[in-house]
């Protein structure tokens, strides 16, 4: 419902044509603020916008599927496996990298082929439908 949610709005501000402002500081001190939407192509660069991606991709990785790691760990630990241990660790490792290896490499190979002006420009819409497709999932799928 949320993502529905989201999505109708998002489109309901894109047909509206909803304008915002922002504040520029230019190389020379001039700071000035104009008001724009995301029709066109902006006349310059936003230089003062901070870049969250590394963040996001911290957050994500640090709160990563370790939970079901953990019983997977403790037990041959107490049992005083160590060999076993030691596998579940190496396996875990390996597939964790060779997972977020190849979704970088997928993400990067394929971002190239898609119009980045449009997704930017409907950004809330594609991140709605999106949130509402994986929910539909998590109910269809949750047997």
């Amino acid at each position: 419902a949320f993502g529905l949610t989201y999505a109708v709005w998002a489109l309901w501000r894109s047909i509206r044509g909803v304008t915002h402002s922002h504040i520029h500081t230019h190389a020379d001190g001039t700071v000035h603020e104009h008001p724009h939407d995301h029709t066109g192509e902006h006349t310059h660069l936003h230089p003062d916008r901070q870049n969250l991606t590394p963040w996001v991709l911290f957050v994500i990785f640090v709160f990563g599927p370790c939970e079901p790691l953990i019983p997977l760990m403790v037990v041959p630990a107490m049992t005083g496996s160590w060999e076993v241990l030691a596998g579940v660790a190496g396996v875990f490792g390996v597939l964790t990298i060779g997972t977020m290896v190849t979704t970088v490499a997928i993400g990067y190979r394929t971002v190239a082929m898609v119009d980045r002006a449009y997704i930017t420009r409907h950004a809330d819409l594609v991140a709605g439908l999106l949130i509402a497709g994986s929910g539909a999932a998590v109910l269809i799928l949750d047997i």
